[in-house]
């Protein structure tokens, strides 16, 4: 599968085969790594669209407090971005901590790290 993570100046874009979002720093109200499986939080059974394969997942799902997610990962360590639309997104690209770094200068700041 062939997705694509970008972090630029104000904005976080996903492209990929199931999912596909762009997300504006005014649009962030949450970024946090965590666990997921110490997360309050899980994804639930109710699957919109789904792939899985190797241990990455990507699609988009059914939190367990009923608001959806897109989530691309291959990881139990994610970062999640909560918008303000109450979507979320669960993300863990390669060069994961990097990634963090860069979302956070460039988007809006990471807390709660767990990772």
């Amino acid at each position: 599968m062939q997705s694509s993570i970008t972090v630029s100046s104000g904005q976080l874009s996903v492209s990929a085969p199931y999912i596909s979002d762009t997300v504006k720093s005014g649009q962030v109200t949450q970024a946090f790594v965590v666990n997921m499986s110490e997360w309050t939080v899980t994804i639930s059974s109710k699957v919109i669209v789904d792939w899985e394969a190797n241990g990455y997942t990507e699609g988009i799902f059914v939190l367990s407090n009923g608001a959806r997610a897109n989530v691309a990962t291959d990881s139990s360590i994610d970062l999640v971005i909560v918008a303000s639309s109450g979507q979320y997104l669960i993300l863990a690209p390669d060069n994961f901590q990097a990634f963090v770094a860069d979302f956070s200068s460039q988007v809006s700041p990471v807390a709660n790290t767990t990772a």
